[in-house]
């Protein structure tokens, strides 16, 4: 990380030490929507929105959702409890909920994978907040096919790398469906109007590497 900070100032391109647009470095984006196809989503760099971190991602999505209830796990993230209490929305154990709060590829905190059973059940709901905050950290390998490839016109994807590079950084994004991404861009400007240029080039220094994969086997391991 300290050899690409370098890289990322030292390069002759003052650009990573600017102001950079609301959605993020292209680059980034670019790396981001890559992976994200590897898992079956076909997102192009457009669809991704660089955020401050995956709570900031939840709270721009609860924002432009405006929902007044949430479906959530008996046990779920309690972070995402804050967001949804800022939001007035309140969180329900029931099923059957217009909106649906989920972290397929490990859950935190029981660290359980959604099974193909809940995986159906979840589909069926009318939008989608996949939190995948720790899904390249599986035990057993490489994360499977995301919510967002089978329901591309529903789900509001949530990524960060706070947990496979460094929480400091706060550099997580958020794609959301095409109909909405407007709203989503406007909501990202209002509450920062430009992102950290910085940490991005960095990420992008680390993740274009040939180490990034190796560092995930570790981290699984």
């Amino acid at each position: 990380m300290a050899q690409a900070s370098i890289e990322a100032v030292g390069d002759g391109k003052p650009s990573a030490l600017q102001y950079d647009w609301p959605e993020g470095r292209l680059v980034l984006r670019t790396l981001i929507a890559t992976r994200m196809r590897s898992r079956g989503a076909m997102v192009e760099p457009e669809d991704v929105i660089i955020t401050n971190g995956a709570q900031d991602a939840l709270a721009i999505a609860m924002e432009v959702i405006g929902a007044l209830q949430v479906q959530v796990n008996t046990v779920t993230y309690p972070g995402a409890l804050d967001v949804f209490e800022a939001a007035q929305c309140a969180p329900m154990a029931q099923a059957l909920q217009t909106v649906s709060y989920v972290m397929p590829a490990v859950s935190n905190p029981t660290g359980a994978t959604m099974s193909s059973e809940a995986r159906a059940q979840c589909l069926s709901a009318q939008i989608i907040i996949e939190d995948d905050a720790y899904a390249d950290l599986l035990f057993s390998g490489p994360p499977g096919r995301a919510l967002l490839a089978d329901a591309r016109d529903r789900v509001y994807y949530i990524g960060t790398f706070s947990k496979t590079l460094a929480p400091g950084l706060r550099v997580g994004w958020l794609i959301a469906p095409a109909s909405v991404r407007a709203k989503v861009l406007e909501a990202k400007a209002r509450r920062d109007v430009m992102t950290c240029g910085l940490t991005q080039a960095v990420v992008e220094k680390l993740l274009d590497s040939p180490g990034f994969e190796g560092r995930l086997e570790k981290l699984r391991t």
